[in-house]
């Protein structure tokens, strides 16, 4: 019986794969947002927060979050405020919302590894 072994340019390959793989997933991504995506309030909250997995780029025109009414008009006051460790941001909205459906909409572009990510939710 033949023994296989392992050889430099296999190990090479999946250090290769593993590599590409760790980066393709180092993007910034959400780990929570308040409200939650989904959600059914009873009162207009003052601000839309997230808190993303890494740091993103404090650049209002890089990582943001809007969020509109079920018109598409915007609701929050335009301004994103980036926390310290610029690892949570915090939409203000304006005051006297009506019930409805709100969608928010962010992007975050991660410092780490220059890519850009983004989605949308409603609560």
């Amino acid at each position: 019986m033949r023994k296989r072994s392992i050889t430099p340019a296999a190990i090479l390959a999946l250090a290769a794969a593993f590599a590409v793989t760790q980066l393709v997933f180092a993007h910034s991504r959400p780990v929570r947002f308040d409200p939650a995506p989904g959600s059914v309030l009873t009162t207009a909250p003052a601000q839309v927060n997230g808190w993303f997995d890494s740091e993103i780029r404090a650049n209002p025109s890089a990582s943001f979050i809007q969020v509109t009414d079920s018109s598409g008009n915007r609701v929050d006051t335009g301004t994103t405020n980036m926390s310290t460790d610029r690892k949570q941001m915090t939409a203000p909205l304006k005051s006297g919302l009506v019930n409805g459906r709100y969608t928010v909409t962010y992007r975050t572009w991660d410092d780490d590894d220059g890519a850009i990510f983004g989605d949308c939710f409603n609560f």
